[in-house]
């Protein structure tokens, strides 16, 4: 079963629609477009048969509200909307919030934005549950940074497998890179994703110019596409190979 997002473009180029049940990574620099672009297929794609939520660790409830009114979107009853900043985030509220997906049956859920997870994701490990040999080897001369980053990772890929057993449950991981080499900062949630959406932007002098990299797609017939895109008055608007 494939979910037409309704961004005619981007449907057209994988085979008419996400495949349902997939988990797809959406990632690049700040400002290119990835939250809107989110939150427009939630729009697009949710109702009372089909319940979406949006998770965001950097924006209040008001502020992302506030933003799809400015774009002119009606979301009241189309999608529900929870705030958590980063640094108030504990094991305990991701427990409760995955059992809380499950029990309300959502369909479609949007997490904004994992780095925020990862930098936070050290507290989550009381020091005495876990050895160092268990995470590096016993072999390996460690120093406290990279105990943090190899913590982050494994939360990371923890997180996002859990995530991948909940049933009839399309995800959108919004993540971040600072540089063309990389597309995630936790070289994790890559490998792990169905799909990936790299978002990226260009400027010449005063003009900035957007574009949509996909970069994967399982169970679609397509090659690597690049759509570029202007973020207009009332969302995202393809720019190219529009049928």
């Amino acid at each position: 079963m494939r979910i037409p997002t309704k961004i005619k473009a981007f449907d057209n180029a994988i085979d008419g629609g996400i495949p349902a049940e997939f988990i797809i990574l959406v990632t690049g620099e700040s400002g290119t477009g990835k939250s809107i672009f989110c939150q427009e297929v939630l729009k697009n794609v949710c109702n009372k048969k089909n319940k979406g939520l949006y998770l965001s660790f950097e924006q209040s409830v008001s502020q992302i509200k506030d933003q799809a009114k400015s774009l002119k979107w009606a979301i009241k009853g189309k999608y529900d909307i929870v705030s958590k900043y980063g640094s108030d985030v504990s094991r305990d509220f991701l427990d409760e919030f995955l059992a809380m997906v499950k029990k309300e049956k959502y369909r479609f859920l949007v997490i904004d934005s994992l780095p925020s997870l990862m930098i936070n994701a050290p507290i989550f490990e009381m020091v005495e549950n876990f050895k160092v040999a268990d995470i590096l080897g016993d072999n390996t001369i460690i120093s406290p940074p990279i105990i943090g980053d190899s913590i982050s990772r494994r939360f990371i890929y923890a997180f996002v497998s859990r995530l991948k057993k909940i049933p009839g449950l399309t995800v959108f991981l919004v993540n971040q890179t600072d540089d063309m080499e990389n597309i995630t900062r936790d070289h994790v949630s890559d490998f792990l994703s169905d799909g990936i959406l790299l978002f990226r932007k260009s400027s010449i002098g005063n003009e900035i110019t957007r574009s949509l990299h996909i970069e994967k797609m399982r169970e679609t017939r397509t090659e690597l596409i690049m759509l570029d895109f202007d973020i207009t008055r009332t969302g995202i608007k393809i720019l190219k190979n529009e049928a």
